[in-house]
């Protein structure tokens, strides 16, 4: 297993991570959502008329969400603002026929709408953005399983080479112990050929022999080292290529993981920006919402005031109701603009986070794909090459099958011929002594039709000789 590539501990790790990271961002989704909510709630509660005052109000403001009531709260959490409008005696603003407070009603509730709809479309990002990172993650382990695959790979052809490697050695040191067997002979055969120098005579015969076989021996052991030689050359050469093969093949494998390394790296950086930087939106959108609700403190601070002095003049009263609505529509109007800037913002910083990570995801595609492209090659040829040699083997095989059977055929042929060559013979033969046998029974009875012929004729001949004497009688 490389260094380079994590355990499944610390990746189990970084996803924990990384989804804890996830439900926190939820949480401050699901907070703007219930601050959004309860400011509604207030601004509608805070906007009744006070000509029902005299009849306590039960409704409540429904919510627009009711799939997320259970994880909403009181807003009591900012600063007890619900329970003190909850124990203040206040108008139900919901039947008020005042202009200014349907307008403003209105207006609060179209804001609501507009805050749930963005909320939901930052929802909607992220879970994309979440979908995104799982899918980079899932293809991130397949591509650790690949390099695993082909760390196994080169692991078996490193042990194959050391295979080959010792078999050669032991070709070597088998080489080595027979030359220096030779050495030993060969000088034997020089002590022994000094020895027998000296003597004289008989011993000449012998001695020449002996010379001779050492030449013969001196030539097979320049033949043995060259040999020897030949196969260190070899065994040099096989290791270099094998060698320089498996240090190119292993430095392409590095250089790979390595970027896919990076470039996983660089995807989870993108992403942890992406996060930071929609926790900072949602903190920005926080802030907002909080200013909001103070606005909606003082404007209930205002309208508790003028309550207090009710008994002033009307028409006072009512301008004063009437200045205050206005701040607090341009004031609504700018925080509109505030969110709306910042929804485009968010959205334009989305969109391109979404074409960085959609176009890694298509070259890691891309490079998946033609790594499996080389690889399906691969097998095809060595699968095409196998199969040429099995044609080939299953070619030779029926073509001697077939010369066989042509043999054999050829054989049989000449077989029947000769058996219908000497049936023809012998049916020549009976044909010619048959119609010999024809022949003589034919003559046979052609004589005996000739002599009845001439004894029929001599019987004629005699009726009328004994007609004619009767007659002349």
């Amino acid at each position: 297993m490389p260094s380079h590539i994590p355990d499944d501990a610390l990746w189990k790790r970084k996803r924990e991570e990384e989804e804890e990271e996830m439900e926190v961002t939820e949480e401050l989704v699901a907070d703007l959502t219930e601050m959004n909510v309860e400011q509604t709630r207030d601004g509608r509660s805070s906007s009744s008329s006070p000509e029902t005052q005299q009849k306590p109000q039960q409704k409540r403001i429904v919510d627009p969400n009711p799939r997320d009531a259970k994880r909403r709260q009181p807003l009591a959490n900012f600063g007890g603002l619900s329970a003190a409008l909850e124990q203040a005696d206040l108008p139900d603003y919901e039947s008020s026929d005042d202009e200014g407070m349907i307008v403003l009603r209105e207006s609060l509730a179209e804001t609501n709408e507009e805050k749930d709809k963005e909320i939901a479309e930052l929802r909607r990002l992220v879970g994309v953005l979440q979908d995104k990172y799982n899918t980079a993650a899932e293809e991130l382990v397949e591509v650790r399983v690949e390099c695993n695959q082909l760390e196994n790979e080169r692991l078996l052809n490193r042990r194959f080479i050391d295979n080959l490697t010792d078999s050669l050695d032991e070709e070597q040191k088998l080489y080595t112990k027979k030359c220096n067997a030779l050495y030993e002979a060969e000088a034997r055969i020089e002590e022994q050929a000094a020895e027998l120098a000296s003597l004289k005579g008989a011993q000449g015969s012998e001695t020449q022999q002996l010379k001779e076989e050492v030449l013969e021996l001196r030539v097979y052991k320049d033949t043995c080292f060259g040999e020897l030689t030949r196969l260190k050359e070899e065994n040099n050469a096989l290791k270099a290529s094998r060698q320089d093969h498996i240090v190119e093949a292993q430095n392409r494998e590095i250089a790979e993981l390595k970027e896919i390394n990076q470039r996983a790296a660089a995807l989870n950086e993108e992403l942890k920006q992406v996060l930071q930087k929609s926790d900072q939106d949602l903190a920005q959108a926080r802030s907002f919402a909080t200013e909001q609700t103070r606005i909606a403190s003082q404007a209930e601070q205002a309208l508790k005031e003028e309550r207090a002095s009710r008994s002033d003049d009307a028409a006072h009263r009512t301008s004063r109701l009437e200045e205050q609505v206005t701040t607090l529509q341009q004031e609504k109007s700018v925080a509109e603009e505030t969110a709306r800037k910042q929804l485009e913002q968010l959205k334009a910083n989305a969109d391109r986070e979404k074409a960085k990570l959609v176009s890694a995801h298509q070259l890691q595609i891309a490079e998946l794909k033609s790594h499996a492209e080389r690889q399906h090659e691969e097998v095809v040829q060595h699968l095409q090459a196998a199969a040429e040699h099995q044609h080939e083997q299953i070619v030779a095989r029926l073509q001697n099958d077939h010369n066989n059977q042509v043999h054999q055929l050829m054989a049989f042929a000449e077989y029947h011929y000769r058996q219908s060559e000497n049936e023809r013979e012998r049916l020549v033969r009976d044909y010619h002594t048959e119609t010999q046998q024809l022949v003589a029974i034919a003559e046979r009875a052609y004589a005996e039709v000739v002599s009845q012929r001439d004894q029929a004729l001599a019987g004629v001949r005699s009726h009328q000789g004994h007609l004619q004497a009767i007659q002349a009688y």
